[in-house]
């Protein structure tokens, strides 16, 4: 991943991938934050977040 950017809010998240990038667009308002491990990274949502907490 070249590039991981927050502007220009949107309801989702979005792609830009190029044969020699790949850039993601990650303003959705706080419903959407990365998970960066082991060299990769995830997009996970705050919604899946709280309705795995509030299922416990």
């Amino acid at each position: 991943m070249n590039q991981l950017v927050g502007h220009t809010p949107a309801k989702a998240v979005r792609y830009k991938n190029l044969p020699t990038s790949q850039n993601i667009c990650l303003d959705t308002n706080l419903r959407h934050y990365a998970v960066f491990e082991d060299g990769q990274v995830e997009i996970r949502s705050y919604d899946d977040l709280m309705g795995a907490t509030t299922a416990k």
